[in-house]
């Protein structure tokens, strides 16, 4: 699957995928950032998990909700980081649920990501160490770092 953490001050992930038939590709990001205050007061940035076909639509709900008719289904996870260094997980864009933990992972590799942010890590090095250990986590990481954080 995937390997996506969260501090208050940097989300990253990693960005490789499995096709349902095992082949391995790399996306560009399973990171999206939105300024749309019809969800939270600053902008923030989502990071999904899960299976991929379901990205696109996800990511068109937060930036044009009201093109939707109805709101689309995660077969997943996602994960929040807002830029005022707040950390939300959800399945159902509409339902965030907060994390008041430091620091948070989603994603087959979450355990590795999460014992290595616990040890001090960044988000951007919990995720470098989860594709050492994990096989669905890989192919680069991208990473967005909170302004003035």
């Amino acid at each position: 699957m995937t390997t996506i953490a969260a501090t208050a001050t940097q989300i990253a992930a990693d960005k490789q995928a499995t096709h349902s038939g095992g082949l391995k590709f790399k996306m560009t990001s399973k990171i999206q950032s939105f300024d749309n205050k019809t969800f939270y007061k600053t902008p923030f940035h989502v990071g999904l998990a899960g299976n991929v076909d379901t990205f696109a639509d996800i990511w068109g709900y937060f930036q044009y909700p009201e093109h939707y008719k109805k709101m689309p289904k995660l077969k997943g996870e996602g994960i929040i980081l807002s830029e005022d260094g707040r950390i939300w997980t959800f399945v159902q864009p509409t339902i965030w649920l907060r994390v008041d933990q430091k620091h948070y992972a989603i994603g087959t590799g979450m355990n590795f990501a999460m014992g290595a942010m616990a040890n001090g890590s960044t988000a951007y090095e919990a995720v470098k160490a989860a594709a050492k250990l994990d096989p669905n986590t890989g192919m680069g990481i991208t990473r967005i770092n909170i302004k003035g954080k």
